[in-house]
């Protein structure tokens, strides 16, 4: 999925571009913005809530300096596990860092 990308392109550097579809770059932020039934993936998945320091390490955002390859992102704005703020942030920040990014949202 998208996280599993977003993971692939900020802890490694094997790839020459990417396609993300709703991805996560921001565990924290998954925690406080989806819906409930969805909300306790990551504590199984990652590590317990408070765990601040190993969301933050496995967070893609916080390693966007290491991204070096073009990426598209895709993401509903309806999307009620995945905020679309997640594809907005990454998006911004890639383009700060002068990666070439396209982001398309999709209305529903």
């Amino acid at each position: 999925g998208g996280f599993t990308t977003l993971c692939a392109l900020t802890f490694r550097d094997v790839f020459k571009c990417a396609s993300v579809h709703y991805g996560i770059c921001d565990l924290e932020a998954l925690l406080a913005e989806t819906h409930k039934f969805e909300s306790k993936y990551t504590v199984y998945l990652v590590a317990p809530i408070e765990d601040k320091k190993t969301y933050r390490e496995r967070s893609p955002i916080h390693s966007v300096d290491n991204v070096k390859c073009p990426v598209i992102f895709f993401h509903g704005l309806k999307d009620p596990v995945v905020a679309p703020e997640q594809a907005q942030k990454m998006f911004d920040a890639l383009k700060k860092n002068g990666i070439e990014n396209v982001y398309i949202p999709f209305e529903n």
